[in-house]
């Protein structure tokens, strides 16, 4: 019994020593932050997000930093959208263990962080957000879905991942494209491919003028045929 009691002991002591110091409360995160001279802010918070300083985000979140705190300027984005945009997934993912919003949106373009990972190809990302709660077929202002910001930016391996969450492959957003459309106006042949075999539809007119018409007037060949061994007619 003492045997086994020294042995717990110690493996306590252990657990508790992996630690870091900064690790209590809010006073004792306060404290480590003077000595490393990092100033306890709005500017900093979002700075240190940008850099991918996960430490130093820890510190200040654990010091009672609001997480969802926005830029003062610009498109008002919050910590989690930086996170997101410059790729810093376990960055992301502390955040949103401290509750960031993850359907707070910029006031420029109107998207979320969701969105903003699939405009920006983060995969990992875009499925942890799925995880917290996002909507694979959330709408950015222009009604446009993660799936056609994938696709005009064309993130195949995004696409792919959309499609396999649920997302709706034949969506439309204000002007009445689909993530279909939006590929073959960018010259995303690989994208084109992957929302062909997901069943996109290529009747689909935007101001009278079909992915297959849109291709042809661009003189991609490759694009032309494979909307054409889909089906797609003038």
């Amino acid at each position: 019994f003492i045997r086994t009691l020294f042995g717990l002991m110690f493996l306590v002591g252990v657990f508790l020593a992996s630690f870091p110091l900064y690790a209590g409360d809010r006073e004792s995160a306060l404290n480590e932050l003077k000595k490393m001279d990092i100033p306890f802010d709005a500017e900093t918070y979002l700075d240190r997000i940008k850099q991918g300083d996960t430490v130093s985000v820890d510190l200040l979140l654990r010091a009672g930093m609001d997480p969802d705190t926005k830029e003062k300027n610009g498109g008002r984005r919050t910590g989690l959208i930086f996170s997101v945009i410059f790729g810093h997934i376990d960055i992301t993912k502390l955040l949103l263990a401290h509750g960031a919003d993850i359907h707070a949106r910029d006031s420029v373009f109107h998207l979320t962080p969701f969105l903003w990972a699939a405009q920006e190809g983060e995969t990992v990302t875009m499925k942890i957000l799925v995880e917290a709660g996002s909507d694979v077929n959330d709408r950015g202002i222009n009604k446009e879905t993660a799936l056609m910001l994938a696709a005009a930016n064309g993130h195949v391996e995004t696409v792919k991942a959309l499609l396999d969450l649920g997302a709706e492959v034949n969506a439309k957003n204000s002007f009445g494209a689909t993530a279909l459309f939006d590929a073959v106006r960018t010259l995303r042949p690989e994208v084109v491919e992957a929302l062909l075999e997901k069943g996109a539809d290529v009747k689909v007119k935007v101001n009278g003028v079909t992915a297959l018409t849109k291709a042809k007037r661009m003189g991609r060949l490759d694009l032309v045929k494979l909307l054409q061994n889909a089906g797609a007619r003038e």
